[in-house]
């Protein structure tokens, strides 16, 4: 079974509508030092058979949540 891990940043500037997604938790993390919100996806796609396949996403936010520690440098 191959499984594929990948975690992914959306980042969104609320007041004028600008977002983009980025692989660099520093480059997120720069951002959210700024102000933006970040969305964590942790997505993980399995393919048990040649004709199937399953994918979860795991998403938590930032801001605004308590059981975040905060940007590590």
């Amino acid at each position: 079974m191959d499984s594929i891990f990948v975690i992914k940043f959306e980042c969104i500037e609320i007041v004028e509508g600008k977002s983009f997604w980025t692989q660099d938790y520093f480059e997120a993390g720069a951002y959210y030092k700024r102000g933006w919100n970040i969305i964590e996806h942790h997505v993980t796609v399995t393919r048990p058979s040649l004709f199937s396949s399953t994918k979860q996403i795991v998403s938590f936010q930032w801001n605004d949540n308590p059981d975040f520690e905060g940007v590590h440098q």
